[in-house]
């Protein structure tokens, strides 16, 4: 069905028998220009009948379990098991591909059945033409062909057949468009914030100021982040991403409740007479609101600023920019605000909205609630936190304490079993979706063979210099399509093109394989299954129907296509002779034509007639091997040929002399500037369109300026190993690394100089070693900078307190909250990936906030004992903290029901930390300050340097004593007793009679009773009014 799609032919991927002799992949030309009648009927060397590898249109078949079952000969499937023997029987090339399409849990002698089943179909884009510029046009083309054609099919196809079915396509990326879905619940997080902004504040104008006070503050933060903040290559960053896009929730929160924090303060110093006008007023709320939204934002701004130590670029930029969104949050919330409360309070306070905003306090509505109306009073959460809360809280505080403590130790054992996980790109959607089942199926379902991972041993690039950065470039500053990372730095003495570095690169893919020559073949991971590319055997794979395993070594196959010759003992040449079971026509035509009927080489093989390729190598101590260095003794080249026959191929040609060659002697040696390999090696890629397509990859060179070839820099061997490229065990992954790193170290050092050349360095590339490095550091990485963050909180604590019980309990609160976190983090599956660390960013930063307000107003209270202390500040900050709790759990709420799991994520951390941030702050650390909280000069830091401070003021006081005297007996030698010197000495005694103190910490202590002594409200607020004054 989705072969007769309209179009498929005009974009399917053509299998093509050639195009050109010396360039059969000629972009130039138009898909009618070629020969695209492919590979068409292939005859079947195993089964019956002939195998159609391509369609009419010459278009590759889809791969699949049907494709391989067809090719030999079962096409009607009545003997599944028999098939599948004779297929790993016959070809393991074949066998492989079919393992491949069909689940993990196939096995050929126990298991002859699949859950699952993989199908790929080719396409291609229409090829570039001579009046391009670029292939854009021709990409767009298709992919708008294939949106229309196929898309909606398959997704009627998801949502109705009964089998479960998923697909992908490769610019299948549903990521962008989902993000701005997602992107949209941000608005309706703020629509409720705003709603419940309103029912706090009672105006819509306080409401939109603080608002726009929080959006300023974003993008003021960005301004400083991008053009004026000091980065690894000057000033400013670029690399601004999604993450730091979230950080307007993070501001949402903290901003509405700096807000709170202020108009709490305002309205609980509008008593009447309490102050004689604004000014005194918006002191004393500058003193003790701008004291502790300081300290707070200063926590916060510390926390975040601790990540800039981290290693990953996401995790430092994003902690940079949060902290610079709380700084110029505070500074606006410290200026612009509070000019906003003054206009509020003086012109707008009693305008009567006449029902216009319902969310609004008009003046007869301000009055009702204050003391009249009908009767009722109104209920007030500060007072139902001072005489219902408190005195339950303290009556219950030891079982909370416990309850508290139990949870804690809990979590405690969740948070030491939390575990890295790397990151896996399906879980940036939830389960459920076609984006996320498709991949976890295909990474998790099927074997490793499916994605299999590989080792790229590298031959031509600088192992100790590999890569050249541009001057100034660095990571923090990358953006995707106007930088590179880099360009490779190729080794200057890198050899492909004589016969010892043909050699050399030949036996080390067998090297590769042979336990005797690499004892650590089950710590490098390699799959020895395949053998050395397994697709050469006859019958095998090609480049249209088969995939890469085993080893894939180009000297290897240019080696196969080149010996087709035999030795010939007697005459001690090598004599024209195809393969055993190959013959000179049909299947011969892609393969080397021999030039000489008859020849021999300098010097000659070691023995049996052929070269040992297997002599020596890595371990052994004598040369690599006895390399030919020139070809002679040649007869006529013969008529059709395209290759010498034999290898290595020999830096040197000697033909017979012949016509259309001149000179006195017999034989005439001939070479090229690049060596006859380099001849050699593009006879072998044009050989075939089947070669040309598999081996172009393999081989990197570079041109001189007018064209023409300079030298081959670069060729790989590629070796499968048994990982695949979406194993999650990163513990495993990083020994095989390492296990990688030590061969290459011990090749490299055991490479020997042969004929003055030396042997070609080895850097070995696994693509996946990179994820697994950095699942590796994401725990501790995540844990350091959660540590700093708490011990820099802590400093700012015991500044700000001067009290180390009380910095204390503050520090040991949020550890717990932080503690918690990271068990949830267990007990919810997610483990420590790269998106949870950067959740952890924002954790100690939040949790720090209430617990830091209620500490503070405990220090401000100037009652007597704990408990009245802390029923102070559940009064004065319990609103406040409930209130921006609240805010922020509405502005997060809607990020639930995110696609994108990082959203959802995020959603989750916000909500958590917001949530456990309040219940400890009013739970355990209320009850802690009940109990143990500082009263008197306990924990003062002035205990310790107290003593230190008097002891130099009375040392002061003697001192002016002395120079008092002095200048007193001085003065009254001129002028008599009781002379001008009176003056002076007054003014001495009123500097020695100021206030010493005296009292050090706790000698003036008196037993108070702790709890709650008075119950009745207008003989408390008698108290507070009493200790205020």
């Amino acid at each position: 069905e989705l072969l007769n799609k309209p179009g498929y032919e005009k974009y399917c991927a053509l299998a093509y028998t050639s195009c050109s002799q010396y360039n059969p992949y000629n972009l130039e030309q138009t898909s009618e220009g070629c020969c695209v009648a492919g590979l068409g009927a292939v005859p079947n060397s195993v089964g019956t009948g002939l195998y159609q590898a391509t369609t009419a249109d010459g278009c590759f078949m889809p791969s699949s379990p049907i494709q391989w079952l067809n090719k030999y000969g079962d096409t009607t499937y009545d003997d599944v098991g028999s098939t599948m023997a004779s297929i790993q029987a016959a070809s393991s090339s074949d066998f492989a591909n079919l393992v491949a399409s069909l689940d993990k849990g196939f096995d050929i002698d126990t298991n002859v059945k699949s859950s699952f089943m993989k199908v790929n179909f080719f396409f291609g884009a229409p090829m570039h033409r001579p009046n391009m510029t670029s292939c854009d046009p021709c990409l767009h083309e298709f992919e708008a062909w294939f949106d229309e054609t196929y898309v909606t099919d398959l997704q009627d196809l998801l949502e109705s057949t009964p089998v479960r079915m998923t697909f992908n396509y490769d610019w299948y990326d549903p990521v962008g468009d989902q993000i701005l879905l997602d992107m949209s619940l941000v608005f309706v997080g703020i629509f409720f914030v705003f709603f419940y902004m309103c029912f706090i504040f009672q105006s819509v104008f306080l409401t939109c100021c603080s608002l726009f006070e929080i959006f300023m503050a974003f993008f003021g933060a960005n301004l400083i982040y991008r053009f004026w903040w000091p980065s690894d290559s000057g000033i400013g960053y670029e690399y601004f991403t999604i993450f730091n896009g979230l950080s307007l929730f993070i501001i949402l929160g903290i901003g509405a409740d700096d807000c709170f924090v202020f108009t709490d303060i305002w309205n609980d110093n509008g008593e009447e007479g309490k102050f004689k006008d604004v000014s005194q007023r918006l002191s004393a709320t500058y003193t003790h609101a701008g004291k502790a939204m300081l300290v707070t934002s200063l926590t916060t701004v510390i926390s975040f600023f601790s990540n800039i130590s981290s290693s990953f670029v996401g995790i430092k930029t994003f902690g940079t920019f949060a902290g610079l969104l709380v700084v110029v949050n505070y500074l606006m919330v410290v200026t612009y605000f509070p000019a906003a409360v003054i206009y509020y309070h003086t012109y707008l306070r009693e305008w009567p909205w006449k029902g216009l905003f319902p969310c609004t306090k008009t003046k007869v509505a301000a009055e009702g609630a204050e003391g009249g109306g009908n009767g009722k009073k109104k209920f007030s959460l500060s007072e139902w936190l001072r005489y219902t809360y408190a005195p339950a809280l303290f009556k219950y505080r030891y079982p909370v304490i416990a309850f508290f403590a139990v949870f804690i130790l809990v979590f405690l054992v969740l948070a030491i079993n939390c575990t890295a996980t790397p990151f896996e790109y399906y879980t940036l959607f939830t389960p459920g979706t076609n984006f996320y089942d498709f991949l976890y199926s295909l990474y998790n379902e099927f074997p490793a063979m499916s994605s299999p991972l590989y080792a790229y041993i590298m031959f031509g690039i600088d192992k100790d210099n590999p890569v050249e950065y541009q001057s100034g470039f660095n990571t923090y500053d990358f953006v995707a399509g106007k930088e590179g990372s880099g360009l490779p730095v190729y080794d200057t003495l890198f050899d492909m093109m004589s016969p010892q570095a043909q050699a050399q690169l030949h036996d080390t893919c067998y090297w590769l394989s042979d336990p005797e020559v690499t004892p650590n073949l089950k710590d490098l991971k390699i799959e020895t299954g395949y053998g050395v590319n397994p697709q050469l055997e006859p019958g095998g794979s090609t480049s249209t129907t088969g995939g890469e395993f085993g080893t894939q070594c180009l000297m290897d196959a240019i080696a196969k296509w080149e010996n087709v010759t035999t030795w010939d003992a007697s005459t001690q040449q090598f004599v024209a002779d195809p393969p055993p079971g190959r013959s000179w026509e049909g299947d011969m035509s892609t393969q080397c034509r021999y030039c000489f009927t008859n020849f021999t080489t300098d010097p000659l093989p070691k023995s049996g007639g052929v070269y040992d390729f297997e002599v020596g190598g890595v371990s052994a101590d004598e040369d690599i091997i006895n390399v030919p260095a020139a070809m002679i003794n040649t007869t006529e080249v013969l008529d059709g040929c395209n290759c010498m026959g034999v290898f290595p191929v020999p830096e040197v040609t000697c033909l017979n002399e012949m016509s259309y060659l001149s000179g006195n002697s017999r034989y005439q040696c001939v070479t090229t500037p690049y060596g006859n390999f380099a001849g050699e090696m593009r006879a072998f890629l044009t050989s075939s369109q089947d070669n040309f397509d598999w081996w172009k990859k393999y081989v990197y060179a570079t041109k001189t300026s007018t064209g023409a070839l300079d030298r081959v820099v670069m060729t790989y061997i590629k070796v499968q190993l048994t990982m695949s490229t979406t194993d999650p065990d990163y513990v495993t992954g990083m020994a095989m690394v390492e296990a990688w790193d030590d061969w290459a170290e011990r090749y490299n050092k055991k490479i020997k100089m042969i004929d003055g050349l030396a042997g070609n360095q080895a850097v070995v590339h696994i693509p996946k070693a990179q994820s697994w490095r950095m699942t590796g550091i994401l725990t501790p990485n995540a844990v350091s900078n959660t540590l700093l963050s708490l011990f820099l909180a802590w400093i700012i604590l015991l500044g700000a307190t001067m009290n180390w019980i009380m910095a204390g309990l503050a520090i040991f609160n949020v550890s717990m909250i932080v503690l918690i976190i990271f068990g949830l983090l267990t007990l919810f599956g997610w483990g420590l990936g790269l998106l949870e660390s950067i959740n952890c960013v924002l954790v100690v930063g939040f949790a720090v906030d209430f617990t830091v307000h209620l500490a503070d107003s405990y220090k401000e209270s100037h009652r007597h004992t704990r408990f009245e202390k802390t029923q102070d500040a559940l009064t004065v900050t319990g609103v406040s903290i409930l209130s921006g709790s609240l805010s922020t759990l509405l502005a997060t709420f809607p990020m639930f029901f995110a696609v994108i799991t990082f959203f959802m994520k995020f959603g989750y951390f916000m909500f958590l930390t917001m949530g456990l941030s309040t219940m400890f702050s009013l739970g355990f650390m209320t009850a802690l300050l009940m109990e143990v909280g500082p009263v008197g000069n306990a924990g003062e830091l002035s205990n310790w340097y107290g003593p230190w401070v008097e002891s130099a003021y009375v040392s002061l006081q003697e001192e002016l004593q002395r120079i008092d005297a002095d200048t007193h007996a001085a003065s009254g030698g001129e002028s008599g007793e009781g002379g001008g010197g009176a003056p002076n000495g007054n003014a001495r005694k009123t500097v020695r009679e100021g206030a010493v103190p005296t009292n050090r910490g706790g000698e003036a202590r008196t037993t108070i009773r702790e709890g709650p002594v008075e119950t009745n409200k207008s003989a408390d607020a008698g108290a507070d009014a009493s200790a205020g004054a």
